[in-house]
């Protein structure tokens, strides 16, 4: 049973509402900014990653990190508690309680688990939070926070391309 609407928390609510069809979870997931606690956790996850050749279907593919997993196609997904032993092996300083924080934001479909889409979307988040922002990047983010505003700076770029290639005539 879920506890009564007042005592849950906004996140749950954007979530029920992204589940009732209104938005995706990673569309509503993409339209807030990602906690500390999750951000870092994801970029040591990631790095662990690149550090050892790891793809993030090895994840839920291999018994040294997903212990539920069976080779006859069984359990696809991954535990918080499976989630910490991964954490453990990137040599993450964090809590049981942290990395539940990171599942539960994360899970889309409330399971109480990650699937390889929930995992891998969130893990391609935070690397694209660490790499430069170019103006047209600024204006993809504004599309879905903002669309009116982003219009108007993609007009006002067209006028300024304008005015430039008219020069060049």
């Amino acid at each position: 049973a879920q506890p009564p609407q007042s005592a849950r928390s906004d996140h749950s609510s954007a979530v029920d509402t992204a589940r009732r069809g209104r938005l995706t979870h990673a569309q509503y997931l993409e339209t807030r900014p990602m906690p500390e606690t999750v951000t870092k956790t994801l970029k040591q996850i990631d790095f662990f990653m690149r550090e050892h050749g790891l793809k993030t279907m090895d994840f839920f593919t291999r018994r040294d990190f997903n212990t539920s997993y069976t080779s006859d196609g069984g359990d696809n997904t991954l535990s918080a508690e499976e989630l910490y032993v991964i954490a453990k092996k990137c040599g993450m300083d964090v809590t049981a309680k942290e990395v539940r924080r990171v599942v539960n934001y994360l899970d889309g479909n409330g399971n109480q688990e990650l699937d390889h889409e929930e995992l891998n979307t969130a893990l391609r988040r935070a690397r694209r939070e660490d790499a430069p922002r170019d103006r047209m990047t600024k204006i993809a983010e504004l599309m879905i926070t903002d669309p009116a505003t982003a219009n108007k700076a993609m007009m006002l770029s067209t006028k300024n391309v304008g005015r430039f290639a008219d020069r060049l005539k």
